[in-house]
């Protein structure tokens, strides 16, 4: 969790730097308004990102206490036995 908050904090120092130095230089493109934008998108991901990492560290944690929290993830039976594929593939019995 650490490594992607500092991550999304060097994105938005990196921002406030490119805007810091921009200044009113000339451009084509509208960057100021394009780094404003991008630097709030990363400001309003930080919340959830640390949330999400919490609940997931919370939920593994619950898990390990109680083992009847864990779903057993379910596995579709296959349509047929392995030797009715093969006739119906080769037509070969």
């Amino acid at each position: 969790m650490a490594l992607s908050v500092a991550w999304l904090l060097v994105q938005i120092a990196a921002g406030a730097a490119v805007l810091a130095v921009s200044g009113n230089a000339p451009c084509d493109v509208p960057l100021q308004l394009f780094v404003i934008v991008y630097m709030v998108r990363l400001g309003l991901t930080l919340p959830v990102t640390v949330y999400e990492r919490l609940y997931a560290l919370e939920r593994h944690r619950a898990e390990l206490a109680n083992p009847e929290l864990r779903h057993p993830v379910p596995v579709a039976p296959l349509p047929c036995s392995p030797s009715e594929l093969t006739v119906k593939r080769y037509g070969v019995a």
